[in-house]
């Protein structure tokens, strides 16, 4: 799904070519030329997590596990997966990649999948 997606929106046929397409437009509205992704630079992912604001007691902070609205609409890290293994796949390295939401609990349902798939990238959460 995610890779017809990127694919689609880029008019790219790979999914390479299409993140390829995505950071070249990126950088040029940035003002950082017309140039691709660069091995070194990082990347940052904000997931939607808005059932997990901290402020809002669906999250023991003291165990970061659920207390209730398991089934809310958040980022759900099979989504975060396979944007983990297109960047990937894409050739940007797991230690460049930051998956953040600042004002969320990243809770262990959600942080042992991603973080047993992908051990390298950084996760934040509002506990740093």
């Amino acid at each position: 799904m995610l890779a017809r997606c990127v694919s689609e929106l880029t008019g790219e046929s790979t999914v390479g070519g299409a993140w390829a397409r995505l950071f070249r437009h990126f950088n040029q509205s940035s003002g950082k030329g017309d140039v691709g992704y660069r091995a070194g630079e990082k990347v940052a992912i904000k997931p939607n997590w808005v059932g997990l604001i901290y402020l809002e007691g669906h999250v023991s902070t003291e165990t970061y596990r659920f207390i209730r609205r398991h089934d809310y609409m958040n980022t759900a890290p099979q989504m975060l997966l396979a944007v983990l293994h297109q960047l990937t796949g894409a050739g940007v390295r797991q230690e460049d990649i930051t998956i953040c939401d600042t004002l969320a609990c990243l809770v262990h349902e959600y942080y042992d999948i991603l973080h047993g798939a992908f051990p390298e990238v950084r996760y934040e959460d509002c506990a740093g």
